[in-house]
């Protein structure tokens, strides 16, 4: 049997429900690929160690926190985090791939994933493969030592891969090679929505990393911009997920509830809390600066949830071309605002027939489907 060696910085499997962030589809992917070839996959938790999950062996190598997405290279305080996970990741890396002899590596994700299959590929002569994220390009792409170093690792990747549009263009252009795209989905045990609401009052939902880049600040100071008539039309407000903009949040959520205003607030959440969540709610808030699909996208519609979402990266386009939610005019308070009051002002149930056909396209299976074929690791029935 053909193996592959799975590289990625976030895993679903250590660490609390939900924080695995980029990495919440990582293990059903690692899955899906085990029932036909053998994986190993190589990860970051707060303690060393393996384990067997189902098919798939999983190795931990140590980093002093988690999750690695919150460690920035511009934050000094971060340096010797940042230093002693990439030591340990490489030599994790290095000594997994050594032992378990893969046809292919896959990285999720570019850096510092894609570095260290780089590395392992050319001392075993084989191919590797790179995942690109956002923030790889769009963040890390910036500084410029870092740039030329992301360059290298993905023009000498056998393909690349990237779960948006616009982040696919945006890796060929930084790389100057083809990067193909691939949905980033996974697998939510969601019952089959019976209704969908089509009059208020709405419930509304939001899931994610409370970060800059997800937008938690612009959602806490639209839900404080809404007046009494808009909070009429709302049945309740529930906030999910963790990150370094808790104090915004749980600030916000305060001063909201002390005003009357009817909101429940929730940590990080497993999938089995998240398909609840997204069962119950009218709508999903997407409130994000900086994205390209993200995986609650997926989620969303395989729960039937429909969206508002700010005109970042291919939400632009995806949200309102394919009918699953509105899109608002900007990415701020002031646009998201705008969204909110005239999202609270539409039915949702008119989204029910793009969201039932548009969850179809986003299937983790054909992603990793597609992934044995172009590794030449066979193909799945």
């Amino acid at each position: 049997m053909k193996r592959c060696l799975l590289i990625t910085t976030s895993y679903p499997s250590r660490g609390p429900a939900g924080g695995e962030a980029a990495g919440a589809f990582v293990r059903d992917f690692a899955q899906i690929l085990s029932k036909h070839i053998e994986v190993t996959v190589v990860a970051p938790a707060l303690q060393a160690g393996t384990e067997q999950d189902d098919n798939v062996k999983v190795v931990y190598f140590l980093v002093p926190r988690m999750p690695l997405s919150l460690l920035s290279p511009l934050r000094p305080i971060d340096w010797w985090p940042i230093t002693l996970a990439l030591k340990h990741g490489a030599a994790a890396a290095r000594r997994e791939a050594g032992s378990f002899q893969p046809q292919h590596i896959l990285a999720f994700w570019t850096l510092p994933g894609g570095f260290w299959a780089k590395l392992c590929a050319r001392a075993l002569r084989i191919p590797y493969s790179v995942w690109a994220l956002g923030s790889d390009i769009w963040t890390l792409g910036k500084i410029p030592l870092v740039r030329g170093i992301l360059r290298r690792t993905l023009r000498e990747a056998k393909h690349c891969y990237a779960d948006g549009e616009q982040l696919r263009r945006d890796v060929e252009l930084l790389s100057g090679r083809s990067c193909d795209f691939l949905a980033s989905a996974r697998m939510l045990p969601c019952p089959k929505r019976s209704r969908f609401a089509t009059q208020a009052p709405y419930k509304l939902a939001f899931l994610g990393r409370w970060h800059e880049n997800k937008g938690a600040d612009i959602l806490m100071e639209t839900l404080l911009r809404l007046n009494d008539e808009d909070w009429r039309l709302i049945d309740k407000v529930r906030i999910g997920g963790g990150g370094p903009l808790a104090n915004v949040v749980e600030q916000g959520v305060r001063e909201l509830q002390s005003a009357g205003r009817s909101l429940e607030l929730h940590g990080f959440m497993g999938r089995q809390d998240a398909a609840e969540l997204l069962g119950w709610a009218d709508w999903l808030m997407i409130p994000s600066r900086i994205e390209s699909i993200p995986v609650i996208f997926s989620d969303a519609l395989q729960a039937g949830c429909p969206m508002l979402a700010t005109p970042v990266g291919d939400l632009v386009h995806l949200v309102e071309s394919l009918g699953v939610g509105l899109c608002a005019r900007s990415a701020d308070s002031e646009g998201f605002t705008e969204l909110l009051k005239r999202g609270l002002r539409t039915s949702p149930g008119q989204f029910s027939s793009g969201i039932v056909a548009s969850a179809q396209k986003f299937n983790v299976a054909e992603s990793a489907r597609r992934f044995l074929r172009d590794a030449e690791l066979g193909a799945l029935d």
